[in-house]
């Protein structure tokens, strides 16, 4: 019993821990996007209030529907069997190079995994978000690797960069809730990463020196693939 109410203490904790993060992380582009909005309805035919402040709207807009949507898919039904097929995963090569745009960074990609297999939804989250933590960090002329393969009762997913790294004093911290050190960061990226491997009785390891770049592994039972 003691046990038990310890295990609920430490939940109840953690709720509050990420309830309290969620009103400060919200609250910051809401009160912003509150006063474009007032100016704008000062000023509804200034065209260059328009111009000015309806960008600003849709980035803070998109922010908010991005953290809504990592919480969600951090704190989702952590038993779900949804599936998809290995191809998801060199899906994401194309979303990746998408997003990096015009900018000059170069993407190793290595996915050394049986094509006639299913594996869980939740890799394709996982590979994702480490994908794009990577390059949001990286400088240009840098380069990220991506490498998935099979090595004994382990299913291996491995994403290495070559950018500033990461400083010992918060590494401890990176998969905190809404710990970041961007700029326009969410600090939810990791944190859905870390529990999606935890869902999956996984592990997750991070090896980086600064100025050295960062090496994420990521490692599940081979047996959340499955036969298509």
């Amino acid at each position: 019993m003691l046990e038990e109410e310890i295990a609920m203490s430490e939940k109840l904790v953690a709720l509050g821990r990420i309830t309290a993060g969620v009103a400060h992380e919200v609250n910051n582009p809401l009160a912003g996007l509150l006063n474009c909005i007032d100016t704008l309805r000062k000023h509804p035919n200034n065209k260059e209030l328009i111009d000015r402040y309806l960008p600003v709207i849709d980035q803070g807009l998109h922010r908010i529907k991005e953290i809504v949507h990592n919480l969600l898919v951090g704190l989702k039904n952590e038993e779900s069997d949804e599936t998809v097929a290995i191809e998801h995963i060199d899906k994401l090569h194309d979303l990746i190079i998408a997003e990096i745009g015009d900018r000059d960074i170069n993407v190793i990609w290595k996915n050394n995994t049986d094509k006639d297999r299913h594996i869980p939804g939740k890799v394709e989250q996982i590979v994702c978000n480490l994908l794009k933590n990577a390059v949001e960090i990286l400088p240009d002329g840098g380069t990220v690797t991506f490498c998935m393969y099979q090595d004994g009762p382990h299913l291996i997913i491995e994403v290495r960069d070559n950018g500033p790294g990461i400083p010992s004093s918060i590494r401890n911290q990176l998969f905190d809730p809404f710990f970041t050190t961007k700029p326009n960061g969410t600090g939810l990226g990791l944190w859905v990463v870390y529990r999606q491997v935890q869902s999956m009785q996984g592990i997750i390891e991070v090896n980086s020196e600064k100025g050295q770049g960062t090496t994420f592994l990521v490692a599940v039972p081979v047996n959340v693939m499955k036969a298509a």
